[in-house]
């Protein structure tokens, strides 16, 4: 005859299955989170990268506008695409984007307007890409490298000797700007008011370029005028969330 045991069986409390399952539950949610975000960042990379071919491919063509039928064939598949940013040597080198009813759409967006946490390089509704007298593009600092992380090595005096211009296409013309400015501040409306502008006539002009190269880190060689056509790189600082930093360019003469 077996004797009973004096010991009695432990239940699990009905408390800690709750928080156990609710734990477990979370973890479940974060990982399909995280795979979710990293399939949609490598779709992204995966698809600038071809794009980025393709415009390679047709530069080092002999055919005179192979490069600006690419622009159109992209322009036809989507087209808020105005043009194309790039810096020799780096992995800059992206599509630009446009809309003017939703400045920032493409913020968060990728080339065919799915959610992106990189999103695409754009440009300010402002700006005429073609014709404009200062064209400003944003993009984000991303901690993988991709759009414009780059932009974080101009805050080294170095970076800027070995990369002094970008290439900053439209649909219809190949076009190259030279840096005369590096900047590094925080951001207010104040210094956006008097670094993000638009300047209609000569004087303004002039005054816009003088603010700017006054606080810049770097003194420069260049010599901006009227009529120059300008190219503002703007990004924030992976370091401070409250600072931005801002590329000045001036198209070169010879694009002219």
């Amino acid at each position: 005859m077996q004797r009973r045991s004096g010991k009695k069986l432990r239940t699990r409390s009905p408390t800690l299955t709750a928080l156990t399952v609710f734990f477990l539950t979370l973890i479940s949610i974060s990982l399909a989170s995280l795979l979710f975000y990293s399939l949609m960042m490598n779709t992204a990379r995966t698809e600038f990268k071809q794009m980025a071919q393709i415009v390679s491919n047709a530069t080092i063509s002999s055919e005179k506008d192979q490069l600006l039928d690419v622009y159109a064939e992209f322009h036809k598949q989507n087209s808020d695409f105005v043009g194309w940013i790039s810096l020799e040597g780096t992995s800059l080198d992206y599509p630009i984007m446009q809309t003017i009813d939703a400045s920032e759409y493409y913020l968060r967006r990728d080339f065919n307007k799915n959610y992106s946490l990189a999103g695409t390089p754009f440009l300010d509704a402002r700006s005429d890409m073609e014709n404009g007298n200062s064209l400003i593009v944003y993009g984000h600092n991303m901690n993988d490298g991709s759009m414009f992380a780059v932009l974080q090595n101009y805050l080294k005096e170095g970076f800027l000797e070995q990369h002094p211009a970008f290439e900053c296409d439209s649909l219809l013309q190949k076009r190259h700007f030279q840096i005369f400015a590096v900047l590094h501040f925080k951001d207010s409306p104040e210094n956006a008011s008097s670094y993000y502008a638009f300047p209609l006539d000569e004087t303004s002009f002039s005054q816009c370029v003088e603010r700017i190269q006054a606080d810049a880190l770097y003194e420069t060689p260049s010599i901006v005028t009227w009529g120059d056509q300008l190219l503002l790189l703007s990004t924030c600082d992976q370091n401070d969330a409250e600072s931005r930093i801002l590329i000045a360019c001036y198209r070169e003469k010879q694009d002219l």
